[in-house]
């Protein structure tokens, strides 16, 4: 009587591992991501659909992804540091 493992490894030998290894290239030559530091001060125009308003110490945040924004007198966004 065989066991489960080597059912499956009987089953794996006939299809070859190869079946079940899926394939990727990897490119060295392919630049590596670049990221952008946003710091305080910072300027948006719009902020993203799913940000939520927060107020601590009687001060309106908007906070998207993390982010702290406090809005300007003319609509904008700018960046603060967290506020607590």
């Amino acid at each position: 009587m065989k066991t489960k493992k080597t059912q499956l490894l009987a089953i794996l030998s006939l299809l070859g591992t190869a079946a079940f290894v899926p394939s990727c290239t990897l490119d060295a030559r392919a630049p590596a991501p670049q990221f952008t530091t946003i710091q305080p001060g910072y300027t948006v125009s719009s902020l993203p659909p799913r940000h939520t308003v927060v107020t601590h110490g009687g001060i309106r945040y908007h906070v998207a992804d993390g982010v702290y924004y406090r809005q300007t007198a003319d609509g904008q966004f700018v960046m603060v540091p967290r506020p607590f």
